[in-house]
């Protein structure tokens, strides 16, 4: 009896341990192909970061570097310029959430100390910022735990660009409040060439500060000569992306899981438990586990890069957000595929509506240059044919045109997708934008 039941159980244990080897071997790499050629491009394209000289990338500037490096690397605490754009940063339109007469305030003491101070800076941030190129390539291969730059220095150098572009505006230094804010913008396209999808988003969130500064600042009213409503349109076309910038980011972000899975391997870095993220259990260190959740990872990254390319991450961000035990024993999603790849759906609509806020408000100062100069608007096909950037982004990014209510002229920003109600946001302090909820952000640009 005794040994029928030890027969017994030694047959159930081969039976579990066969359902077992069924079960970790499946599912397969479904396009081994595709991935290792996303590899391969972004292992050219970092190649050729890592040769970029100071004058080419922007991120090196030897006066700025100290505050926006990478800590335990290039990064000083207490640096001169991480004061002075912190104390300058204060007058900020975007940090204090209101107009700042800077006009007014020229003749307080306190207020033209850290102006002028922040000055003795501005024209080595302009120069880093008007670079082609602004990354921070790490010298060896990335992965997920490569240390980044101080996102956050980046956008308080921008905001604070920003801030004393609209001190020159009280001045009415419009040529040269312009030629920042046009570093500013190019800084915001630029930064996302490179890198991975945090990158991208600080990069955007960079160009969205500018966008509400200049619209706050300039209305449509500004005491501006047509060149001058010329030239701050060009600067914003000239910002606007292109499309296959997301994906670009999203496969570095793919390559850094990639290459953490060999790091693993090649014990680089410590196997982690990633099963007790979900369960009490100690699968992570039973065979053929990692290489499973390796598996995982590679089709979600397939699915994730070529949901991109068809500009609908709705199905992939649905298996995201419905992630679930029995989806993983399922082979559906990946354990660390669920926990690496961030909200790609609301990224990929956040950078779409920046870019059509600035092919809009682009358009904008592009009518009301045309009207400057010659008395009357300018018809879209008009300008279109003189300006092949507008037309080539008006193409990419649809939704903006030009309209008419009760004699004046709007640009609308209608909205295409349902997303776009909540993503495209009118400046809070610029009376000549308008968000009409169900019909797109309206640009009153008057008679």
């Amino acid at each position: 009896m005794v040994k029928k039941l030890l027969i017994g159980c030694f047959v159930l244990f081969l039976g579990l341990i066969a359902v077992y080897a069924v079960w970790v071997s499946r599912p397969p790499i479904q396009d081994r192909a595709y991935i290792e050629g996303v590899l391969a491009q972004v292992e050219e394209r970092l190649e050729k970061e890592r040769a970029l000289t100071p004058a080419e990338n922007g991120y090196r500037s030897e006066r700025l570097l100290p505050y926006w490096g990478r800590e335990n690397k290039e990064y000083q605490p207490d640096s001169q310029v991480e004061s002075v754009v912190a104390e300058w940063q204060e007058y900020a339109h975007k940090f204090k959430g209101e107009i700042v007469p800077h006009e007014q305030l020229l003749s307080n003491e306190e207020y033209r100390g850290k102006r002028d101070a922040f000055a003795t800076q501005v024209d080595e941030i302009k120069e880093a910022f008007e670079k082609p190129f602004f990354t921070a390539v790490p010298e060896e291969r990335p992965s997920f735990l490569t240390v980044g730059p101080n996102f956050a220095a980046f956008r308080a150098v921008a905001q604070a660009t920003n801030s004393y572009a609209e001190s020159l505006i009280g001045e009415d230094k419009f040529e040269e409040a312009i030629s920042l804010y046009a570093a500013v913008l190019n800084t915001g396209k630029v930064q996302q060439k490179s890198g991975v999808l945090i990158n991208t988003m600080i990069a955007v969130s960079i160009q969205a500060i500018a966008l509400d500064s200049i619209r706050t600042y300039i209305p449509p009213q500004t005491p501006m000569k047509w060149e001058k409503f010329s030239a701050l349109s060009d600067a914003l076309l000239q910002a606007v992306a292109p499309r296959e910038s997301f994906r670009d980011a999203l496969q570095h972000e793919v390559a850094r899981g990639v290459w953490y899975f060999e790091d693993v391997k090649e014990g680089k870095v410590e196997h982690p438990d990633l099963a007790s993220e979900m369960s009490p259990s100690k699968l992570s260190i039973t065979p053929g586990y990692w290489k499973r959740e390796e598996r995982l990872y590679w089709n979600a990254a397939l699915e994730l890069l070529q949901g991109v390319e068809n500009q609908d991450l709705s199905e992939f961000n649905r298996k995201m957000e419905n992630f679930s035990f029995t989806a993983w024993l399922q082979g559906e999603m990946g354990l660390l595929a669920s926990i690496a790849f961030p909200s790609t759906e609301r990224a990929y609509q956040s950078w779409v509506a920046v870019q059509k806020e600035l092919v809009a408000t682009a358009l904008a100062y592009r009518l009301i240059g045309s009207r400057e100069k010659d008395g009357s608007y300018a018809t879209l096909e008009e300008l279109k044919a003189g300006s092949p950037e507008l037309k080539s982004a008006l193409e990419r990014f649809p939704g903006v045109e030009v309209i008419s209510e009760q004699s004046k002229v709007y640009v609308k920003n209608a909205f295409k997708e349902p997303w776009e109600q909540s993503r495209l946001q009118a400046p809070l302090n610029a009376s000549w934008v308008e968000k009409r909820n169900g019909e797109g952000i309206f640009y009153n640009l008057g008679e």
